[in-house]
This record gives C-alpha cells, sequence and structure tokens, in this order.
C-alpha cells in the first residue's frame, strides 16, 4: 500500500507541474501580443513621422515657389508700367511715323441691325 501512494503522489506532482506551464502559457502569449502591439505602434509612429516630415519638406519648397512666383509678378507689373508709360508710347508713336489728326469725322450707324443667316 505505501507504494501506491508514491505512485499517486508522483502523479499527482506531475499534474500540477502540468498546470503550472498551463498556467504560464497564457502569460506568454500576453507577452507576445504585447510586444507585437508595440511594434505595430513603433512601426505607426515612424510612418506617421516620416509623413509629417516629408509634408513639412514640401511646405517649405512651395512657400520658396510662393516667394518668387511674387517677385516675378512684382517685376513684370513694374515692365507694364515702363511700357505703358507716356514717354515710351510717344517715342514709338515716333518711330512708326504716326501723325496727329487734324479734322476727326465721326460717323454715325444706323440704330437698326441686321442679322445673317
Amino acid at each position: 500500500m505505501v507504494k501506491r501512494k508514491i505512485k499517486k503522489q508522483k502523479f499527482e506532482f506531475r499534474r500540477q507541474r502540468g498546470r503550472a506551464k498551463k498556467g504560464k502559457l497564457p502569460v506568454f502569449r500576453f507577452n507576445i501580443f504585447a510586444v507585437a502591439l508595440a511594434l505595430v505602434f513603433l512601426i505607426g509612429n515612424l510612418v506617421i513621422i516620416n509623413s509629417i516630415t516629408e509634408n513639412g519638406y514640401k511646405m517649405k519648397k512651395m512657400k520658396e515657389d510662393l516667394m518668387d512666383l511674387k517677385n516675378k509678378k512684382q517685376e513684370l507689373s513694374l515692365e507694364i508700367s515702363e511700357r505703358q508709360s507716356m514717354e515710351n508710347v510717344l517715342s514709338k508713336v515716333e518711330d512708326l511715323g504716326l501723325v496727329k489728326a487734324d479734322k476727326i469725322e465721326y460717323i454715325e450707324g444706323s440704330a437698326s441691325a441686321m442679322v445673317k443667316r
């Protein structure tokens, strides 16, 4: 009878040992899940930071382009003003050989309109 008790005790000991392993298994799965979740958040964070940095560079480039376009607009406005100045127009009139009209006659048309199909 003593021998049987010893065998039962060993069996119970082994069963307890197996339960201990099963008890640790959910903790191990939780640890794996926690590490995987941390990696997903880390990768997501890197993607977001990369996107923000890329958009920052694009915005800086667009601001530089905007300043260049504003300067170009100002230069073109100045050039238009110079070409429309009275001095420039008078010099072009002389170069083209245009003369001043002495007598101006206006032709008045009738009030009726004609439509052609």
